[in-house]
């Protein structure tokens, strides 16, 4: 199905896919909370129809992992560079590049190497009879 005919409908539509209450999206896209003619918009069928159409579509492209994307993005910068466009290639994949440090500050971080995990660990404490601690800590002569 085509986009909706009106703008402020098509955005309302794709506010309400991205998540987004049916007020608070068409209060961003500009319709009167006192009107409440975005009720009546929203229960026209071709609106529904549009709505899961997209909401099928969002659902599909929204993936937990930003790791793909961010591949993606460094084979566009490598390919940017090697093209060889000049000053525009720069741009380009400078451009890229501030987009996937962007994306990377939103990853989780990495977990902590096991070694480093067990320094913070809590040591385990061993009771000592009297004859190891004798051993262990003679008496200073």
């Amino acid at each position: 199905m085509a986009a909706l005919a009106y703008p402020r409908q098509e955005a309302l539509a794709q506010g309400v896919a991205r998540g987004q209450t049916l007020t608070v999206a068409a209060q961003a896209v500009g319709y009167s909370l006192r009107s409440k003619y975005f009720y009546r918009v929203a229960k026209n069928g071709s609106f529904i129809m549009r709505l899961a159409e997209i909401t099928e579509t969002v659902a599909w492209s929204g993936s937990q992992s930003l790791v793909p994307l961010i591949d993606a993005l460094k084979g566009c910068v490598d390919k940017a560079i090697a093209d060889d466009k000049g000053l525009a290639g720069i741009k380009l994949a400078a451009d890229i590049l501030f987009r996937i440090a962007t994306l990377k500050q939103q990853l989780p971080p990495d977990p902590l190497p096991d070694c480093v995990v067990a320094a913070f660990e809590k040591p385990v404490s061993v009771t000592l009879g009297v004859e190891e601690w004798s051993r262990q800590f003679p008496p200073a002569a």
